[in-house]
């Protein structure tokens, strides 16, 4: 297919991950042209600072790789340094995926994004009968955020979901903005209940793969590569700060592993229509309230919309 605009007026890479390994979207390390040393540079001093970054980088422009590459200590006890292929935990940077689930079950014609909870939980209490999806997604629906006091014991699903849900309401569905996990762990069960798979399997089948995003898993899953996965504390630190598990209390508002260059294709799959229809996007991208979409923050550079999320793992 021709170079489609992006949402945000830019295009998309012109060939599959031009340099990627067959049949991944691995990419070895890029400094491309003068724009690409001068970033890489930039990064380097960065990383002689008195609190060095560590992480990947990956700038594309126009269609070409000007940057991808590892900076600092990925494991201080074997003095490995951050790979260019590094896989890493996304943590609430996830919650775009989920969403992006939710708009694909509307596209298979399996829920609506204005359901109440009663659709998929028809024994939620009253209060929360006027909880969306739309509210869920854009982090207004009320729910309480003390979703650790509310945990029962074991992981089944549905008993503690039905904790969150006992919760009382902190504020009226719609009327205000509050971030808040529990909205997208309930997210994830909805998932799993519109789609009848688990929402690892929803989300790798439906999302991951189709973009291209050969490897991307979830925390704790048999695929991430944990050879390829950096400590946290810039080296010194555990491996997965919150534990090599992936259950409730993680679905659907962390816990995506995967490469930047992961990263990339899945930027070029929602500037086209590969996963999302225009309708989808448009959704997904429409500012709710307070600068939040559905699993992304909206701001303007200039003439610019920015769409971002950020997230962190603890450590």
């Amino acid at each position: 297919p021709g170079v489609q605009p992006g949402p945000q007026g830019t295009a998309p890479l012109t060939t599959p991950l031009a340099g990627a390994l067959p049949g991944t979207t691995r990419l070895g390390e890029v400094v491309q042209g003068p724009l690409g040393v001068q970033l890489d540079q930039l990064v380097r001093a960065r990383t002689a600072a008195e609190a060095p970054f560590t992480g990947s980088v990956l700038v594309a422009k126009g269609g070409q790789i000007l940057l991808n590459k590892g900076y600092g200590i990925a494991d201080a006890s074997l003095n490995t340094s951050v790979s260019p292929d590094a896989v890493w935990d996304w943590a609430s940077v996830s919650k775009q995926f989920c969403a992006a689930a939710i708009l694909k079950l509307k596209m298979q014609e399996r829920l609506a994004i204005d359901d109440p909870l009663s659709r998929f939980f028809p024994e939620a209490p009253a209060d929360k009968r006027a909880v969306t999806l739309r509210h869920l997604m854009s982090h207004t629906s009320g729910l309480n955020e003390s979703y650790d006091q509310a945990r029962p014991a074991g992981d089944s699903r549905d008993a503690i979901i039905a904790a969150w849900l006992a919760q009382p309401l902190s504020f009226a569905p719609g009327s205000r903005w509050q971030y808040n996990n529990v909205n997208y762990f309930i997210l994830a069960a909805v998932v799993e209940k519109a789609s009848g798979q688990s929402f690892e399997t929803y989300s790798i089948t439906n999302l991951f793969r189709p973009a291209g995003m050969t490897e991307a898993a979830f925390t704790g899953m048999p695929g991430v590569d944990l050879a390829r996965l950096p400590r946290e504390n810039r080296g010194r630190g555990e491996q997965w700060s919150q534990g090599p598990y992936f259950g409730w209390g993680s679905k659907g508002a962390t816990g995506a592993c995967c490469t930047t260059a992961e990263m990339l294709a899945w930027d070029r799959a929602l500037r086209g229509t590969t996963i999302l229809d225009e309708p989808a996007k448009a959704e997904l991208f429409k500012e709710v309230r307070d600068g939040y979409a559905l699993g992304w923050f909206l701001s303007q550079d200039g003439a610019e919309r920015v769409l971002s999320h950020g997230g962190s793992t603890g450590a």
